[in-house]
């Protein structure tokens, strides 16, 4: 059901072709346990990979679905620490980064997650979006298209 969602990105590029005709855009299902893999310990292997090219530059980012209770989750914690791995490549037209894309709705996951009391904002900030959000994919963008920081 997630993966077919976030398929919806295919209908928002038709729809909005001149804002992307200077760039290509390709999304990848990661395969699982053999794919690209992130953590030694955990071997997180996430569902997608958003690929988008516009001239020289590429900005290539990892979407998962699933997450645990807490943003100190390594899955969720990875929109940072992947700018490490970015550092280390060393390549400086290649931006990563990574989200997760929830399933489940902001009010269900609102109850259990740490003390229940975190704002939708909290979650957009760290990169957790929610599949029910109509503006989901607008956002996604948003984020894997701003300028790197200087």
């Amino acid at each position: 059901m997630g993966e077919t969602k976030f398929m919806r990105l295919r209908d928002y590029l038709k729809a909005n072709q001149n804002a992307f005709s200077d760039m290509e855009v390709f999304v990848l299902r990661n395969m699982s346990r053999r794919g690209v893999k992130f953590f030694q310990t955990s071997g997180l292997y996430l569902d997608f990979i958003l690929w988008i090219r516009k001239g020289d530059n590429q900005t290539i980012a990892f979407k998962g679905i699933r997450m645990k209770g807490n943003f100190n989750d390594e899955k969720i914690e990875l929109y940072r620490t992947i700018k490490d791995i970015e550092k280390r490549l060393n390549y400086p037209k290649v931006r990563l980064e990574s989200f997760i894309l929830s399933v489940s709705r902001y009010e269900g996951i609102k109850k259990t997650f740490e003390d229940g009391k975190r704002k939708k904002e909290e979650f957009d900030e760290s990169y957790v979006l929610f599949m029910e959000d109509e503006n989901l994919i607008e956002k996604l963008f948003k984020i894997t298209l701003q300028q790197p920081s200087t």
